[in-house]
C-alpha cells in the first residue's frame, strides 16, 4: 500500500508500533506505549491522512480522540467498541502468528471504548475485506454506522495493505 500511495502523490511514514515488527517483543505492546507512538509520528508529521490497520485502526480511533486530522482511513479495523474476552478469543484464534496473538493480549485487555462523538471532526472512511476471519464484516458495517459513513469492502482478507486488494484500498483513499 505504501508505494501505491506513494505514487498517488502522498507522503507516507508506517511506524512500528512498539511490540510489532520482525525483532519486536509483542510485551512492549502496551496500550499507552502504542497511543504514545501514533501521536508521536502524527504530531512529528501533521498528517491530512491517517491510514490504521486492524489494531492500528483502534488505535487512529483514540488518537482522533484528541487529535483531529481532516481524514482517517480505517482498513480492516478493530471496532470503537472495547472487545470483551469472547471477541478478543475471536481475534486471536484467527490471527495467523503467536507474536500477533501475544500483542493482543498486552494491548488490548484495558483497552477502553472510542468516544465516537469527540471524533467527529475527522471525515472517515471504513474499509473491510470480504473475506476477512480476522475482523468480520458485522464489526467494518458497526464501525462504520457509528461514524455515520458507508462501510466499504475489497476483495480480500484481513491484510488489505498487501496484494491486489492495497490497488482497491489506494483508490479509495485517493478519491
Amino acid at each position: 500500500l505504501i508505494p501505491r500511495l506513494y505514487r498517488a502523490g502522498y507522503s507516507v511514514c508506517a511506524p512500528t508500533l512498539p511490540g510489532h515488527g520482525r525483532r519486536g517483543n509483542p510485551s512492549a505492546a502496551q496500550l499507552h506505549s502504542l497511543l504514545a507512538c501514533v501521536a508521536a509520528s502524527a504530531d512529528a508529521l501533521d498528517p491530512s491522512v491517517i491510514v490504521g490497520h486492524s489494531l492500528g485502526g483502534y488505535l487512529v480511533q483514540r488518537h482522533l480522540e484528541k487529535s483531529p486530522v481532516p481524514r482517517a482511513v480505517l482498513l480492516a479495523s478493530l471496532p470503537p467498541e472495547a472487545l470483551d474476552s469472547h471477541e478478543r478469543a475471536w481475534v486471536k484464534a484467527e490471527l495467523k502468528g503467536a507474536r500477533a496473538r501475544a500483542v493482543i493480549d498486552h494491548a488490548l485487555p484495558a483497552a477502553p471504548d472510542v468516544d465516537v462523538a469527540s471524533t467527529s471532526k475527522t471525515a472517515m472512511l471504513v474499509i473491510g475485506g470480504i473475506r476477512d476471519r480476522v475482523v468480520p464484516a458485522p464489526w467494518i458495517r458497526n464501525t462504520a454506522s457509528r461514524y455515520g459513513v458507508r462501510a466499504d469492502f475489497v476483495d480480500g482478507g484481513h491484510l488489505l495493505m498487501v496484494g491486489q486488494p492495497a490497488d482497491a484500498v489506494a483508490r479509495a483513499i485517493a478519491t
